[in-house]
């Protein structure tokens, strides 16, 4: 298992008004309120990362948060370039993502699994050539009127999702602190309990 301490963290999700606010962007939501929370400053500078992006430093090492803008199938590729250029391992990865898998609100940490059927974490494990890197899973649910799974990821939340979005966004906020701190495994023994 992973015990790494992290170095960078990616927030997957598409880019886009048209995406802002949808259950797919769950994990951009998430790794902005982290870097809001810090004053972080997301943005796109370097091109060839094709990413928002920000650094903090936290105890003795640079942390990264970034929101590739490469489209969610395509996560890796950003991946890839800010793990090279940093010389990140994957060991020291983190990636934040939605979870059709989970019930909504539920969060869950991940380490050396499975994409489980999702596109970003999958294009993560081919350009990063390794399933290391830990992964936070937050429970979007699955679809209660009959959508379809790729229509539901896509749109919005029901009103009784949105009432606890706030509350959800701080839990795993509170998680990803747990995780850049002590570490994916010390959080998985805190929030995948819950």
């Amino acid at each position: 298992m992973n015990s790494a301490p992290l170095q960078l963290i990616l927030g997957l999700g598409n880019p886009g008004e048209q995406y802002a606010g949808t259950r797919h962007n769950l994990g951009f939501m998430a790794l902005e309120t982290l870097a809001s929370h810090y004053n972080i400053d997301l943005r796109l500078e370097k091109k060839a990362f094709n990413c928002r992006w920000g650094k903090i430093r936290l105890g003795s090492r640079n942390l990264i948060l970034a929101l590739p803008h490469t489209f969610m199938n395509l996560s890796g590729r950003t991946a890839r370039s800010l793990a090279s250029y940093f010389q990140v391992e994957a060991e020291a990865i983190a990636a934040v993502h939605d979870d059709l898998d989970l019930e909504f609100g539920r969060i869950k940490i991940s380490v050396n699994r499975g994409g489980g059927g999702h596109k970003g974490v999958d294009s993560l494990r081919d350009h990063l050539g390794s399933d290391a890197f830990a992964r936070l899973r937050l429970g979007i649910g699955r679809p209660l009127y009959g959508e379809a799974a790729d229509r539901y990821v896509l749109n919005s939340f029901y009103p009784e999702q949105k009432a606890a979005l706030a509350g959800f966004l701080e839990n795993a906020r509170q998680c990803l602190l747990v995780m850049i701190e002590e570490g994916p495994i010390a959080a998985m023994q805190v929030f995948n309990r819950r």
